[in-house]
C-alpha cells in the first residue's frame, strides 16, 4: 500500500489546541493571504488578536514578501510631488504642472485602482489644490484669505498622510526569488484530455530550466482584477467586501521565473561533480561519464477559491529542486477564477459555502462539496493520463510554444499532493488510483469532503498532526 501523508497546519492560532476545542471550531479555509477576524461592527474581537494581526502583517512583509522598488520609487515621488505643491507659496504654472506630473506617474505606470492607495486621495488633493486657484490670487499669495489658505494646506497634507499609511500597509510586492538548485520554467496550458466531461484540462507546468529568468505577472492580466474583486468578495467583512480594488495592488505583483523555457533535465555523474560541470557535460552529451535522470513528477490541486497562479510560491519551491510540477486549477466553480479558452473567464461560485452557514443545510453543502471532490478526482487523472502522452510525443501546443517534454519524465515517480479542499481531492485521487503514485502528501486536507471519509481510517494510512 502507498504512504500517505495528511499535514495538517494550524494557522489561526499558536500552540496546540485541544480535542474539545478542536470540535467547537468550525473549519475554515486557510490560504497565503491574511483575513484577521472581524465581528460585525468591523473591529477586532480583542486587543490581543489586533496585536496577533499587525505582528502577522509585519512578519510577512519583511519576512519575505518585499516591496517592487521602482513601484516604491514611483509612489515617494508622486507623494513628493503632491506634498511639495501643497506646502509652496501659490503660483498658477507652477502647481498646475507639478499636479499634471504627480497624476500622470500613477495613473500612466499603474491605472486608477492599482495604486489606489494614491489615487483615491490624490482625487482630493487636486480638488483642494484647484480650490485654491481659484480663492487665491497669483499677486497676493496666500496672504488672502489666509484662514482658508491655511485651512486648504493642512487638509492636502492629511490627505497625503493617509495616503502615505495606506501605501504603507498595502505595497506593491514582488514574490522573493525562489532559492533553488536551478531557474523555474512555466507553461499555462489548456491542455487537451480523454475521458473527461470536457475536452481540456486549465494546467500551470512548472520545471527546472537553465534559461535566465525574468520577472513575469504574478496573476494573469486577464483575469487578474476579476481574482482580486472576487477574494474581497468572499474573505472581506461587510462593508469591506464591497470595495472590490481593495486586493488590486496584487496585480502589480510578479515572480521571477521564465516563460516557456526549455526543459533540464539533471544529469548524475557516476563520480562527484559540481553543478556547472554537470551543465558543462549536458552541453557535450558526454553520456560516457554521465548519465541522465528523468524528472519527477507532482500533481498539485489547489484549495478553495484557489488557483494554480496562487500557489506559485509553493509548486515553484519543487520545480527549482529538480521537479516536474503539474498545478491544475479546477473548473468545478471552486477555483477563485478559471480562464477559459475562448478567454472567457469562470468565476467562484459561493453558493455551497452559503449553504454551510445555516444549520438546516450544512449537510447539502458537504454532500455538494464530495460532489466536486468527485468531479476534481477525475479532472486530474484525466489530465495525468494527457501529460502521461507527453512524455512520449509532444502535442501541437506546446510544439508552438517550443516547449517539450517527451522522454524527461519519470512516470513511475507521481506524487500526488494537494491543500485544503485540494488535500481532498488528492487523497480521493490517490485512492482511486493506487498504481499511480509513490507518495500523497495532503496538506490541511477537508477530510469530511472527501467522497468516502472512512477510507482513512484504517491502519494502512500514516496521520501526522503538525
Amino acid at each position: 500500500m502507498y504512504p500517505i501523508v495528511i499535514c495538517t497546519a494550524v494557522l489561526q492560532k499558536l500552540g496546540r489546541r485541544t480535542a474539545e476545542s478542536r470540535k467547537k471550531e468550525s473549519r475554515k479555509s486557510h490560504f497565503i493571504y491574511f483575513r484577521p477576524s472581524l465581528e460585525t461592527q468591523g473591529c477586532f474581537e480583542t486587543k490581543k488578536q489586533t496585536l496577533e494581526y499587525i505582528q502577522r502583517y509585519f512578519t510577512m512583509f519583511w519576512g519575505g514578501l518585499k516591496p517592487i522598488k521602482r513601484r516604491f520609487i514611483l509612489d515617494c515621488v508622486t507623494l513628493g510631488l503632491l506634498a511639495h505643491s501643497s506646502l509652496i507659496p501659490f503660483s498658477n504654472n507652477i502647481h498646475a504642472t507639478i499636479l499634471v506630473v504627480a497624476c500622470l506617474l500613477t495613473i500612466t505606470t499603474a491605472g486608477w485602482t492599482n495604486r489606489w492607495t494614491i489615487s483615491l486621495p490624490m482625487v482630493p488633493i487636486v480638488f483642494l489644490q484647484t480650490l485654491r486657484y481659484f480663492i487665491i490670487t497669483e499677486e497676493a499669495g496666500d496672504h488672502t484669505n489666509s484662514w482658508l489658505a491655511f485651512s486648504i494646506k493642512a487638509f492636502s497634507l492629511l490627505f497625503i498622510a493617509k495616503s502615505l499609511l495606506l501605501t504603507i500597509l498595502f505595497p506593491a510586492l514582488k514574490i522573493p526569488t525562489i532559492k533553488g538548485k536551478y531557474n523555474v520554467g512555466i507553461v499555462d496550458l489548456h491542455l487537451p484530455v480523454d475521458n473527461f466531461s470536457q475536452d481540456y484540462v486549465l494546467v500551470r507546468f512548472l520545471y527546472p530550466t537553465l534559461d535566465k529568468s525574468t520577472r513575469i505577472p504574478y496573476l494573469d492580466a486577464d483575469i487578474g482584477a476579476k481574482i482580486c474583486k472576487t477574494l474581497i468578495e468572499v474573505g472581506a467583512p461587510p462593508p469591506l467586501n464591497k470595495l472590490g480594488f481593495l486586493l488590486n495592488h496584487w496585480r502589480l505583483s510578479t515572480v521571477k521565473a521564465k516563460r516557456n523555457g526549455t526543459p533540464f533535465v539533471p544529469l548524475h555523474h557516476n563520480s562527484s561533480s559540481t553543478h556547472q560541470s554537470n551543465v558543462e557535460n549536458n552541453s557535450q552529451n558526454d553520456e560516457s561519464s554521465c548519465f541522465k535522470s528523468l524528472l519527477p513528477i507532482v500533481v498539485y490541486s489547489h484549495g478553495l477559491t484557489g488557483s494554480a497562479e496562487l500557489y506559485s510560491y509553493q509548486t515553484m519551491n519543487l520545480a527549482a529542486n529538480g521537479t516536474f510540477v503539474m498545478s491544475i486549477t479546477h473548473s468545478d466553480a471552486s477555483a477563485i477564477a478559471l480562464k477559459r479558452k475562448d478567454g472567457s473567464c469562470l468565476g467562484y461560485d459561493p453558493h455551497i459555502a452559503n449553504l454551510a452557514k445555516e444549520k438546516e443545510t450544512l449537510l447539502d453543502s458537504v454532500r455538494s462539496r464530495r460532489r466536486q471532490v468527485e468531479y476534481r478526482a477525475k479532472e486530474v487523472l484525466a489530465a495525468i493520463d494527457a501529460l502521461l502522452q507527453l512524455n512520449i510525443g509532444n502535442i501541437q501546443e506546446l510544439d508552438d510554444l517550443g516547449v517539450s517534454f517527451v522522454s524527461k519524465l519519470n512516470v513511475k515517480d507521481i506524487t500526488m499532493m494537494g491543500h485544503s479542499f485540494g488535500g481532498a481531492t488528492a487523497l480521493t485521487v490517490a485512492n482511486m488510483r493506487p498504481d499511480l503514485f509513490l507518495c500523497c502528501v495532503a496538506h490541511d486536507p477537508a477530510i469530511d469532503w472527501c467522497t468516502d471519509g472512512k477510507m482513512f481510517l484504517g491502519g494502512c494510512v500514516w496521520f501526522h498532526l503538525l
